[in-house]
């Protein structure tokens, strides 16, 4: 059985950082938000960085896609 593909928001603060980094080592399929790539300091080939902010919708469009958690 294949593992679920995660979305994760607010991947270079605090607490997602943290997050990010145990679905990177558990090998998740994961795609983070963050605002600024350049604080995306993650290397993973499962993980999907998109550039974007909850106070502009159109960039938010289509992240859910193929997304299970």
């Amino acid at each position: 059985m294949s593992k679920q593909r995660v979305l994760l928001a607010g991947a270079t603060g605090y607490l997602g950082r943290y997050i990010c980094k145990e679905l990177i080592s558990d090998d998740y399929e994961s795609r983070i938000i963050v605002r600024d790539k350049n604080r995306a300091k993650f290397d993973s080939e499962n993980l999907e960085i998109i550039e974007a902010e909850v106070t502009k919708p159109e960039s938010l469009k289509n992240v859910l896609h193929d997304i299970d958690v």
